[in-house]
């Protein structure tokens, strides 16, 4: 069973032969969807994946745009941007906050960088768990606190008019 699902993005230029090899030797289950069925496809359709592979010099946002289709479906995978030699294309994707990856593409470091890529994002992911919690736990005492304050606003006993009965 494969420990990493990469969903291709099929835009050019496609990824070198070394990549895919490194990826296939890595044991990694490759996706590869087409652009206008990740844009237009339906939600339950799309393709669940840990790592969204994109060309750097592919458009920040037509992949963000992707990202968010993919997060409604099945979570956000990281977006790693691949470079055989236009950094600058590359520098672009990580001024977005994605991950990258450059040559050499040897089976040991393309595994090694998806592993770390993907434990950092679900750190990440863990962290906003946490804070969301904490906050919640944060409104659930402020409640308590109003809900003690208003049973101090009530008498011990309601007053019955004579009669009333």
């Amino acid at each position: 069973m494969p420990s990493t699902t990469v969903i291709i993005l099929d835009v050019h230029p496609l990824p070198p032969a070394e990549l895919l090899e490194a990826l296939r030797l890595m044991d990694a289950e490759l996706v590869t969807p087409t652009l206008p069925h990740l844009m237009r496809g339906r939600l339950d359709a799309l393709p669940a994946g840990d790592v969204l592979l994109v060309p750097a010099e592919a458009d920040g946002d037509i992949v963000r745009a992707v990202v968010r289709r993919l997060r409604r479906w099945a979570g956000a995978p990281v977006v790693v941007a691949w470079t055989v030699g236009d950094y600058a294309a590359l520098e672009r994707h990580v001024r977005l906050g994605h991950d990258y990856l450059v040559p050499p593409f040897l089976p040991a470091l393309v595994a090694a960088r998806l592993r770390s890529c993907t434990e950092r994002a679900g750190l990440g992911r863990t962290v906003q768990e946490a804070d969301a919690r904490a906050e919640l736990m944060g409104y659930e005492k402020e409640l308590e606190i109003g809900r003690e304050i208003q049973a101090g606003f009530l008498p011990e006993s309601l007053p019955v008019p004579a009669g009333w009965e």
